[in-house]
């Protein structure tokens, strides 16, 4: 064994704390989704344009509406929510953020959950992307978090496309954020997926028709099935031939039997092969 000796020593530097990160972050940053409060997400994309009356090219305008629920409180409240919505690749890179403040007022209640939605939008260019969604509750303290996934197409090269389905009800949950959405969609999205036979519930999309080609009719066939795989309503509508046609279809809740469905959307014309959208929703 040798030892060697010298003057002298290095001196040890002083680590600094690391710097807490914010709970609506830790929310954000977890292998799962943090289930301290509980959330669900509904997300949709349409086309937009780049910028503000620009027509030529278009971007991918995902709209994003958060539904929370806590309990209820007995005097009418107002709530600040921190939200961070955040889109990444499939290989995990991050291409998209969007952090806002929103601010609801809840009105006092008996029952024992009081459920609201948080709306917002990312824009992103067509492909598949992870979505990671994390709300802050300033009054509460709390902080959760939702994960996604959406496919946007390319809208402006796709002979036909469709949009996703956003589903809208009469006399809804109260919602902040209706300002994010507006330039989009002409309804404001719900998450809620369970109704009652008596609620007017609207689903809306938008057809698209890109590649440089003159549009051509589209035919929208529509038919929901039970649990059971049987058809109990079908109808076809067509859509009058342009670039960008809204389809607003009202679900026929009243000839429903109580129990899960399945709304199949399929689009067709000549121009291009055949796109389809699926929508779960239940009867209560």
């Amino acid at each position: 064994m040798s030892v060697r000796t010298r003057n002298g020593y290095y001196a040890p530097k002083n680590e600094k704390p690391e710097k807490a990160a914010e709970p609506i972050i830790k929310a954000l940053s977890g292998v799962l989704p943090d289930p301290d409060m509980y959330m669900r997400a509904a997300v949709a994309p349409f086309a937009a344009a780049e910028k503000p009356g620009a027509k030529e090219k278009k971007i991918g305008a995902v709209t994003v509406v958060l539904g929370l629920s806590q309990p209820a409180a007995r005097e009418r409240t107002s709530q600040v929510i921190d939200l961070i919505a955040t889109a990444f690749t499939t290989e995990g890179k991050p291409v998209g953020q969007r952090r806002q403040t929103a601010q609801l007022t809840l009105r006092a209640s008996d029952a024992a959950d009081a459920k609201f939605e948080v709306l917002s939008r990312l824009d992103l260019k067509p492909g598949r992307y992870n979505l990671r969604f994390a709300l802050h509750n300033r009054a509460l303290g709390k902080s959760g978090s939702v994960y996604s996934e959406v496919e946007v197409p390319n809208f402006a090269k796709d002979p036909l496309s469709l949009s996703g389905l956003i589903v809208s009800v009469a006399n809804g949950l109260p919602a902040a954020g209706h300002d994010m959405l507006g330039a989009v969609v002409p309804q404001s999205p719900t998450t809620q997926r369970s109704f009652a036979t008596d609620d007017r519930v609207t689903v809306f999309l938008r057809v698209y028709q890109g590649g440089g080609k003159p549009p051509m009719p589209v035919t929208l066939r529509t038919r929901i099935t039970n649990a059971a795989d049987e058809v109990v309503h079908q109808a076809t509508s067509a859509v009058d031939p342009s670039a960008e046609s809204d389809a607003s279809l009202p679900l026929p809740l009243t000839r429903l039997v109580p129990g899960p469905y399945l709304l199949t959307i399929d689009a067709s014309s000549s121009s291009g092969s055949p796109v389809r959208r699926d929508l779960r929703f239940s009867v209560r």
